[in-house]
């Protein structure tokens, strides 16, 4: 059965002390992967050092803003999948992917979302948004509540999901790096 990745952190940035500081949350970002590899997808910011622009990206774990910030707490839930959810998934993503200049980050949902308003705009999200969306659509989650209202501590009640690591996102890279080097030890 295949497998999806939650990564859930929470960074030092200017948005996420004020969303940390509006809700009480443990983890301010969400990003889903498809392989345990540090490689996810999310909407957050396309610069390492520079809150915008903002909008879909392939976030590392050993490169961009994660690289320079190794200590930021992180869960990394495991999620396993219907073979058809998976693939529309990835479907899903290879299409954002190659589309990435047509969506936008939803600044306006967050501000939204504080006060338990539904936002909807066409190609346009906030992190924990755009992951409820892809997994309501795949019926991997349907009870998931309205996608614009999420927030990504929400991901911790995931239904059949694996808490499989609590951390810092650099020990989490390491250890993702140890698992792929493994066979090659024999």
């Amino acid at each position: 059965m295949p497998t999806l990745f939650i990564l859930l952190t929470k960074s030092k940035t200017l948005l996420s002390r004020v969303i940390s500081l509006a809700t009480g949350a443990q983890y301010t970002h969400v990003s889903i992967g498809l392989t345990y590899t540090d490689e996810f997808y999310s909407f957050a910011r396309q610069r390492p050092h520079f809150p915008l622009p903002a909008g879909f990206v392939r976030e590392e774990l050993s490169g961009g803003y994660w690289k320079s910030h190794p200590r930021t707490p992180c869960c990394l839930l495991s999620l396993p999948v219907d073979p058809s959810a998976y693939d529309q998934i990835c479907g899903r993503l290879c299409d954002m992917v190659l589309h990435t200049q047509d969506y936008r980050y939803n600044l306006l949902g967050i501000l939204r979302c504080a006060f338990s308003i539904p936002s909807q705009q066409n190609q346009s999200y906030f992190c924990s948004q755009f992951i409820g969306e892809l997994l309501a659509e795949s019926g991997i989650c349907r009870a998931l509540d309205e996608p614009s209202l999420l927030h990504p501590d929400d991901f911790l009640a995931l239904p059949n999901a694996d808490h499989c690591y609590y951390g810092t996102v650099g020990d989490l890279a390491l250890r993702i790096q140890a698992a792929r080097c493994r066979p090659h030890l024999r």
